[in-house]
């Protein structure tokens, strides 16, 4: 299952939800109730000309629905198995503060991070789907974005702004946080995450255009060694391998976009979907939502059949 919710600057409290079905893809472990397995689930805040509000997409794991909202003056942290009876676990003022639209889970349990962008402080905060009780894990300077969980550690993106204000002069390095120890260090220097799953997280270097096909990094955490196995703008490791996106633009302005998948080393790879007129909104484990670049309109397409189907 995946949703949507409409956000209008005019109602504070409408949501308005799309229900679309498609079929889990090998994924078991993923989903399980309880994985041991750490991953990353984005939401795509995107504008609606229509309803002068944001739209937020996103999928569902383990039959629930994690998401984060822009609602006029707020940024929400929602949960529920169904997006028109869900609850708020975390609401922050949308004047100097925000939430990651990029939160982990094992399917059961939950890290997110919470920004304050006046002190330049990344809280991080765990919950579940099932105990709604928020509790702070640590306050990290510049922690703006969760990357992955693995033995223990929270990796994530640390970003120092740059002192000419110039946001490609920002300062990006991963860094992981012991839970147990409280020992925060730095993995890599010049990097910025995509997603991670388990013991890999993707990531880039610091700065690109949006959309430029770049070097994509893949770190493993338990062997901490860094690779380069695909080019592109996206990249999102999984229980199989890697999904990865690559695209262009058109000489009308038109972005054309390519899914692959492949082994972790760059092996094996498969087109899923070939130069087609749309835009990225979220990798997932098992499927991709997508914009389409003409009419505007939402597509997904499950990674094991290649077949665009609307919502």
């Amino acid at each position: 299952m995946k949703k949507i919710i409409r956000l209008t600057s005019f109602l504070m409290a409408v949501i308005i939800a799309i229900f679309v079905c498609f079929a889990p893809v090998s994924m078991t472990e993923v989903w399980a109730s309880g994985s041991s397995t750490f991953f990353t689930v984005d939401t795509a805040l995107v504008y609606d000309n229509e309803s002068q509000g944001f739209i937020s997409v996103t999928h569902s794991v383990n039959d629930y629905y994690i998401w984060v909202e822009y609602d006029v003056d707020k940024y929400n942290l929602r949960c529920g198995k169904d997006m028109n009876n869900s609850e708020i676990l975390k609401s922050v003022s949308a004047n100097g503060y925000s939430i990651s639209q990029k939160i982990l889970t094992n399917g059961s349990k939950i890290f997110f991070l919470v920004y304050d962008h006046d002190k330049g402080m990344g809280a991080i905060y765990k919950t579940g789907t099932e105990s709604k009780k928020c509790v702070l894990v640590a306050e990290l300077p510049y922690a703006v974005q969760l990357e992955g969980y693995y033995d223990k550690r929270i990796y994530y993106t640390k970003t120092v702004p740059a002192t000419d204000g110039v946001d490609s002069n920002c300062t990006n390095s991963l860094y992981k946080y012991n839970v147990e120890t409280e020992k925060n260090s730095k993995v890599l220097d010049d990097f910025v995450g995509c997603h991670g799953y388990g013991k890999y997280i993707t990531g880039r270097a610091s700065y690109r255009q949006s959309n430029d096909t770049v070097d994509m990094y893949l770190y493993n955490c338990k062997t901490d060694k860094k690779t380069v196995p695909v080019n592109g703008f996206d990249c999102l490791p999984a229980s199989d391998g890697l999904y990865y996106a690559s695209g262009y633009y058109y000489e009308d302005g038109t972005f054309y976009i390519s899914i692959y998948s492949c082994g972790y080393d760059g092996g094996d790879t498969y087109s899923i979907v070939y130069e087609e007129p749309f835009e990225l909104l979220v990798l997932g484990q098992d499927i991709v939502l997508l914009k389409d670049s003409v009419s505007g309109d939402f597509a997904y397409v499950n990674y094991s059949d290649g077949i665009f189907k609307p919502f």
